[in-house]
């Protein structure tokens, strides 16, 4: 995707992003996913939630490639994701102003990323991907979500490029903890990570009853949302029901 231009465009999106008030927690994710794309030079976004009882959780991915690698990572145990995640890596570097970042780095097989993730790496490869970086989304010492960006060409980010993923990625995180209390904030997240399956169902249902590649299904899911003026979430129930209904004639 074209990376969008001009400041002003970055921080009106930001405060949108801050001042989210709606009750899906993924709608904001998905969101978050778009404007990385939209403002940073990567092919792939997908956020992960960090959940104190089960651990990370992939919950919002920007194509099936993106979802597949976060899935890739969960089930080796590495990767720039697990590595983010608070206890793992020294490689996340806390900015005074911001939140972590982890150093961008090469999938190759000889780079440090290859050798630190040899598994993870070789399935990136297999996807076409080269390059991650990670961004942890945390307020003080609570850490909430990663924000996981993959790049099929690996190239080093400068300090333009990583200064809107923090921006982005702290916006998200001041919406989350303004709409969920901390006390609130492990049940939020665990409802969302329920509800990702049920957007991956819906996305299934649309895909079989359209003929559409799963991307496509996704997108579709999307529009209808926002045609609809309803939650993912609530839009990917509907789907999903409508197909039991279906069988049950």
């Amino acid at each position: 995707m074209p990376i969008a231009d001009g400041s002003g465009q970055l921080t009106a999106q930001v405060l949108r992003l801050a001042a989210f008030d709606g009750r899906d927690l993924l709608d904001l994710l998905y969101d978050l996913t778009d404007q990385a794309l939209a403002f940073l030079p990567v092919d792939a976004a997908g956020v992960t939630l960090l959940i104190d009882t089960t651990g990370p959780v992939p919950v919002a991915a920007s194509d099936e490639r993106c979802r597949r690698l976060l899935t890739a990572e969960h089930d080796l145990g590495q990767g720039p994701t697990i590595d983010s995640a608070p206890g793992h890596s020294p490689r996340v570097h806390t900015p005074p102003d911001g939140n972590s970042f982890a150093a961008p780095t090469s999938l190759a097989p000889s780079s440090p990323g290859g050798q630190r993730w040899p598994h993870f790496a070789d399935r990136a490869g297999e996807e076409g991907v080269t390059g991650a970086a990670a961004v942890l989304l945390h307020r003080d010492e609570r850490s909430l979500a990663v924000l996981t960006l993959y790049t099929a060409e690996p190239r080093p980010f400068t300090t333009y490029d990583t200064a809107p993923a923090r921006l982005l990625s702290d916006a998200c995180t001041q919406a989350m903890l303004r709409r969920q209390p901390d006390g609130r904030m492990p049940a939020w997240q665990r409802r969302t990570a329920n509800n990702s399956i049920i957007i991956e169902q819906a996305k299934g249902v649309l895909a079989q009853r359209h003929g559409l590649r799963m991307d496509d299904a996704a997108k579709r899911l999307r529009r209808q949302a926002l045609a609809d003026n309803r939650t993912l979430t609530a839009t990917a129930t509907r789907i999903v029901r409508s197909t039991t209904h279906d069988h049950r004639r």
